[in-house]
């Protein structure tokens, strides 16, 4: 104020020096207002610096309370029956629902190895291992089931020995004999089927297993090849088991085990350590052997337990 005063000989006007104290009285508020937004600053600062904290922590402890998403693919989708695999993984599964969170989508074979190699949190199960297959997932070390050898399945055939042979079955018999496009059946044996593709029927798409059963039922095949226990535990099937009889193949004489495979990620190989170590458990190990035992004929029943105690005993 005083320099609009003592210099009022430089104002020609009033107005001038009336613009000059208005000028002078704004910066006295500015500086004011800078002083009280300061004098705020310096009371709250304290205060504003724990809310901050304590949002990021909250933050912090919602990210770890949530819990990481595992998508199962699966072909079962029939809802009037749950096939061993299946009810074997809920079994699993449900003493890891703490750590993660489950869900399942439908799909064919195929599609599922696919989706797999495109996200991180995706897992099949009920797979058998394969160097290919390998490249492509991590699988648990230890299996949810153990299956003897697949069977050829044929009705009518009395004089059929129960040993036999694929080939000469497709090859001498010309029989239809009906298989899973994408599935694997064991090492020797799909190494056959590769080699006698052209000779097979071979079904692809969704529910091939189930349709290809099905198609068998209403004698659209000659013979198929499949699991004893899944054949004779698929409900839906009419089975005149007085004209059915099982065969052992000489490329199939080995029992095959169905892992569960997830994603070649981190996401994946956590979920698979995690899988691992509740499938080591020996009361689980036990209660699958059982879940595995029911589904099979009592001669089968030791068969199956040193399977499975032979994958937890080679550590």
């Amino acid at each position: 104020m005083q320099h609009c005063l003592y210099n009022r000989g430089n104002y020609t006007e009033r107005k001038d020096i009336e613009k000059c104290l208005f000028i002078y009285t704004d910066k006295i508020k500015l500086s004011m207002s800078i002083k009280n937004i300061l004098y705020t600053l310096r009371i709250y600062l304290p205060y504003f610096s724990f809310l901050c904290v304590t949002l990021i922590a909250s933050f912090q402890l919602s990210a770890a309370d949530k819990k990481q998403e595992i998508i199962i693919v699966s072909d079962n989708r029939s809802p009037s029956t749950v096939d061993l695999a299946t009810e074997s993984l809920i079994y699993i599964q449900a003493q890891l629902n703490d750590q993660l969170t489950f869900s399942e989508v439908f799909s064919t074979h195929r599609r599922a190895w696919r989706v797999l190699n495109a996200r991180p949190n995706i897992c099949i199960y009920n797979k058998v291992k394969t160097t290919q297959r390998e490249r492509l997932a991590i699988y648990s070390k230890y299996p949810i089931v153990v299956f003897p050898p697949n069977r050829l399945m044929i009705f009518d055939s009395p004089n059929l020995p129960y040993n036999v042979s694929l080939a000469k079955l497709v090859m001498e018999q010309k029989l239809k004999v009906g298989v899973v496009a994408g599935r694997s059946y064991g090492k020797k044996l799909d190494k056959e089927i590769a080699e006698l593709q052209p000779y097979l029927i071979i079904l692809p798409g969704y529910l091939s297993a189930k349709r290809l059963r099905k198609m068998f039922i209403q004698e659209k095949l000659d013979a198929i090849i499949e699991y004893s226990a899944v054949f004779l535990s698929d409900s839906d099937l009419d089975i005149p088991m007085d004209r059915l009889s099982f065969h052992q193949l000489d490329t199939a004489t080995e029992f095959v085990s169905g892992y569960i495979a997830c994603s070649k990620s981190a996401v994946g190989l956590d979920t698979i350590n995690l899988f691992n170590k509740v499938l080591h458990i020996e009361k689980n190990q036990k209660k699958l052997i059982e879940m595995n035992q029911k589904e099979f004929p009592q001669t089968e029943h030791k068969a199956i337990e040193d399977a499975f105690n032979k994958h937890h005993n080679n550590e």
